[in-house]
């Protein structure tokens, strides 16, 4: 299908770009008849932690969503839980681009 080689292609790209690029696309198709590309059939495997229960035990985490921008298509994709917005405290200067590796 259209996995592999949108894959490969981003790949090739520097991961800021290839980032910017998915969420580009993401916000374009949420809350349209487009969401069913990405939208996923999880099956449901309650998880209760802390008082809360979860749909199923596969979450997304922090930083990935940094602007919020693509909640709904994310819960589409069928994650238990989503923690949207960056993780860092204080700001990044334009230099620092790595998501690997974070030292403040």
């Amino acid at each position: 299908m259209l996995y592999p080689l949108i894959k490969q292609a981003l790949f090739h790209l520097d991961p800021e770009r290839a980032h910017e690029l998915t969420f580009q696309q993401l916000k374009r198709i949420t809350g349209t008849p487009l969401e069913w590309l990405v939208r996923q059939s999880v099956p449901a495997k309650t998880v209760n932690c802390m008082g809360i229960a979860f749909k199923n035990p596969l979450g997304l985490a922090a930083g990935l969503d940094k602007d919020c921008d693509c909640i709904d298509v994310l819960g589409a994709m069928g994650f238990g839980f989503i923690e949207v917005g960056t993780r860092s405290r204080p700001a990044r200067s334009p230099v620092m681009k790595s998501r690997a590796c974070s030292v403040w």
